[in-house]
């Protein structure tokens, strides 16, 4: 039998990895580049970033590394692109296995159903058809999106951590 699921698995390293990937100086610069005066050039580039960026890592690592360039951002109410960059993140996961948890467990339980999971591309067509979509709906109903007051948000209030003991029945 089986004494892990190989689903589960993956998804702790690719949080690992995002954790990671998160800290990257260079890609805190490049998300800072994403804002620009004109309002639906900012919401489309960091769509599309957003997107792109959360096929290959998690979705809330993408949002966490985006989040603080759009509070800090001086040209747009953060109220205006917070909502959107999340939605955006969300479909980009859509586009492949390892682009949100769900592809990885349904794609576990068919291994053990069946003998064999799904692939790395399988969601490319429909998930992009989807994103794209998505992206352009997300779009046209920003302009519905409050002009709210900037409050400063501490992140680290929402962030939970775990430590598993060695010795734990879950090791």
């Amino acid at each position: 039998a089986k004494a892990t699921n190989s689903g589960l698995v993956t998804l702790i390293l690719l949080l690992l990895v995002s954790v990671g990937l998160e800290k990257l100086s260079w890609l805190t610069r490049l998300a800072g580049k994403l804002i620009t005066p004109n309002y639906a050039a900012s919401l489309l580039r960091m769509g599309f970033f957003a997107a792109l960026f959360s096929a290959f890592v998690n979705n809330t690592a993408v949002v966490a590394t985006l989040a603080h360039t759009v509070r800090s951002n001086r040209l747009h109410h953060a109220s205006k692109l917070l909502l959107p960059l999340s939605y955006a993140a969300i479909l980009g996961g859509t586009v492949t296995l390892i682009g949100t948890s769900t592809n990885l467990i349904v794609s576990s339980f068919l291994e053990d159903a069946t003998g064999q999971g799904l692939a790395f591309g399988d969601f490319l067509l429909v998930g992009s058809a989807v994103t794209a979509v998505g992206l352009v709906v997300i779009l046209l109903s920003s302009r519905l999106l409050p002009e709210g007051s900037s409050q400063h948000i501490d992140i680290n209030e929402y962030l939970i951590e775990v430590e598993v003991s060695p010795d734990s029945s879950l090791v």
